[in-house]
């Protein structure tokens, strides 16, 4: 994940009370008593009709990169209304295929449908974290100004928008998902407002170096209560349709934090490391009935990847350029694998950045590293080209 944002604006008294939020929200967690056997969506043997072949057919064709057999596949349990127990996963379904899908349109209908199912969902606090943790993840992959702009316009979420700073609006959204229902989801995206501004994403309105050090302590904090909740969001997502994306997405996650801490701390880029090996593993080894790798597990290795090899251009410099590019090369071999399952995700940021002018690709930090990152990996750089971006 890389935050693309042209103009931030967070002035020194908001960073003071922003500084102790993510203490909070680990004192809330620490709060928590987990009773997890009453409070499981169950997935039960529905009838009359069960959809099962529907919903089964409708996640295989995501998995691929087939998004409209997907949305084709579901269309049954949707007609068949919120009464039916199996219509919130068909929405997240059907949301995830017209998201992923790339296209402008479809993207926008996917936002308002989980607006939306957020507001009917209105007193039950885990259904509604869950929606705005699928929200979430639409903002850090649909890097388009429109995605961030139907989510945050109007209601229920314009109260959380930090005009001219986009960052401060996620890192809002996501604390009011964890006080929801705290998640691994919601509370590394506050982390992530802290590593941004480690990274020197937002010009002037960096961290300090001591600033720096405050945030990285804040974020090793957040760190140190996530494998317990962890074991809560696998708990907690057995209904899940997509139940197999959560610790794909924590290890995501858990490698991209570190590295920003390594920018402080350069010992934890060994953690930074150690979990993206972990995600590589559940990739390689986490296949369908036959023997196919999957697709959605794969759209978090082109980010990692080039968040790792990033970290090790800006800490080591040419000694760390050879090992950078052997992590290039697997990015541009994984998208090479199934295009069109990247196509809502990584590629989005590739053609977002393509589209700019010379000029404010200098002024996008994504487009500079991308650009930084080509120019020591020949294959990295071909990536780039063939879908538009060329310098």
């Amino acid at each position: 994940m890389h935050a693309t944002q042209d103009s931030s604006t967070v002035t020194d008294s908001n960073d003071t009370a922003e500084d102790t939020r993510a203490i909070r929200l680990g004192s809330a967690f620490l709060a928590i008593v987990a009773v997890v056997g009453g409070g499981l969506y169950v997935w039960e043997q529905y009838v009359n009709p069960s959809y099962e072949a529907e919903i089964a057919e409708a996640v295989r064709s995501i998995i691929n990169g087939n998004f409209s057999t997907a949305s084709a596949a579901i269309a049954p349990v949707l007609d068949a209304g919120p009464e039916h127990p199996a219509y919130s996963n068909a929405v997240t379904i059907d949301t995830a295929a017209d998201f992923n899908s790339g296209e402008r349109a479809k993207r926008l209908e996917a936002i308002r449908k989980e607006k939306d199912l957020y507001i009917a969902n209105t007193g039950d606090a885990y259904a509604q974290s869950r929606r705005v943790n699928i929200l979430l993840g639409f903002l850090n992959s649909g890097f388009e100004k429109y995605v961030y702009d139907e989510v945050f316009t109007g209601e229920p979420f314009g109260r959380f928008k930090v005009e001219s700073d986009r960052q401060s609006s996620i890192r809002n959204l996501a604390e009011h998902s964890f006080e929801l229902d705290p998640s691994t989801s919601s509370m590394f995206r506050v982390g992530q407002w802290y590593a941004d501004r480690i990274r020197d994403i937002f010009g002037e309105w960096n961290a300090t170096p001591t600033q720096k050090q405050q945030y990285a302590q804040e974020i090793l904090l957040l760190l140190e209560s996530s494998d317990e909740l962890l074991a809560r969001d696998l708990a907690m997502s057995e209904a899940s349709v997509f139940n197999f994306t959560v610790e794909p997405r924590y290890y995501f996650w858990e490698s991209y934090l570190y590295g920003a801490v390594a920018r402080v701390y350069p010992e934890y880029i060994t953690n930074s490391f150690d979990s993206m090996r972990v995600l590589e593993g559940i990739y390689e080894t986490r296949l369908d009935e036959n023997g196919q790798r999957n697709g959605i597990i794969a759209t978090r290795l082109p980010y990692t990847y080039a968040n790792y090899a990033w970290t090790l251009y800006e800490l080591k410099g040419e000694a760390g350029y050879a090992e950078a590019q052997v992590y290039l090369k697997k990015l541009a071999d994984v998208i090479a694998e199934n295009p069109a399952v990247h196509a809502g995700q990584y590629l989005s940021l590739v053609k977002k950045n393509a589209a700019l002018s010379p000029e404010k690709r200098a002024d996008t930090y994504s487009a500079r590293m991308m650009m930084a990152l080509g120019d020591i990996s020949p294959e990295y750089k071909a990536l780039l080209a063939q879908h538009g971006f060329v310098y």
